[in-house]
């Protein structure tokens, strides 16, 4: 029999997605959402600050609903959750493992929870979704600048220094396997993961990027720093990635400001997010190994 797994969430009661310019699914994408986790051995539930805890219970009335001790609004306008508010929910459950996924992500094929491998060997699998531009539609591309799931040992995630990273906001998702792998445990990116997302514009702005970047930067010099004296760092590239991609956006913002340019913010930081985060994401994978997703592993738990 296989046992349920806890994964926690973040439903919106807003959500919104499109078939198209105007075929709006919202609710219905997400009910799919909720029910794939759950047909695949998952035991969802959604975490939510308590302003809107009873809209996502009138919205998804059979998702059991957990309120959260605190939340981002006073940062971002918006009351979502932080990652360790998400680890916390988690951590009540008394499951040894459990998983963290974005609400707006399904799973794609049959028996996932039951192929999971939380055998001891990694503290954390995290997997990458594809896209998709409708919910039964084939996988157009694997989304290769960030992560949408997570499942760990959850004694070891409750250990870990989250604040002020954020589920909804940008850089958590590289945050959280960083943070596992820095302090000494094993991870491992899960090759063939099958989940699906809608495809969808970004619900975060430049403003709320630079705050994560910013902070995920201090966050992890530390880190960095003492990755480039190891061992390891002929095995680290990325490393030289990320410390040249900040030091080309530091020079090109101090000649822009010490002459007066008028610039264009948002353009030049978009560039540096793009290579920023490329070059973050190349360090994660050069850090952690790779789980292969076997689609015909069965296992009885």
């Amino acid at each position: 029999m296989a046992r349920s797994i806890p994964l926690a969430t973040s439903l919106s009661p807003f959500i919104k997605r499109y078939v198209g310019e105007d075929c709006e699914i919202g609710h219905l994408y997400q009910h799919r959402c909720i029910q794939s986790w759950r047909e695949n051995g998952f035991e969802i539930f959604s975490v939510n600050a308590a302003a809107e805890v009873d809209l996502v219970k009138a919205a998804f009335p059979d998702v059991e609903v957990v309120t959260a001790e605190r939340d981002m609004a006073a940062l971002c306008g918006k009351p979502l959750i932080p990652l360790a508010e998400m680890i916390r929910a988690l951590r009540a459950t008394g499951a040894p493992h459990g998983g963290i996924v974005n609400a707006d992500v399904y799973a794609a094929d049959s028996n996932v929870g039951a192929r999971m491998a939380f055998d001891g060997r990694h503290a954390l699998l995290f997997a990458s979704r594809y896209e998709v531009e409708h919910p039964f539609g084939r996988p157009r591309v694997l989304y290769n600048n960030g992560f949408d799931a997570f499942f760990f040992d959850i004694a070891k995630a409750s250990a870990l220094a989250c604040d002020p990273f954020t589920i909804g906001l940008p850089w958590w998702d590289y945050m959280l396997p960083l943070a596992f792998m820095t302090e000494g445990h094993t991870a491992a990116w899960i090759d063939g993961f099958p989940m699906h997302h809608l495809t969808h514009r970004a619900g975060w702005d430049f403003g709320s990027w630079r705050h994560f970047h910013d902070t995920f930067l201090q966050r992890f010099a530390p880190s960095f720093e003492a990755l480039r004296r190891s061992d390891r760092a002929p095995e680290l590239p990325a490393l030289d990635g990320i410390a040249a991609t900040q030091a080309l956006a530091q020079r090109y913002l101090a000649y822009a400001e010490g002459r007066g340019l008028a610039h264009d913010t948002t353009t030049v930081a978009h560039r540096y997010q793009i290579n920023t985060s490329a070059a973050v994401v190349d360090l994660i994978m050069e850090m952690a190994g790779t789980w292969q997703f076997d689609p015909l592993r069965r296992e009885s738990r």
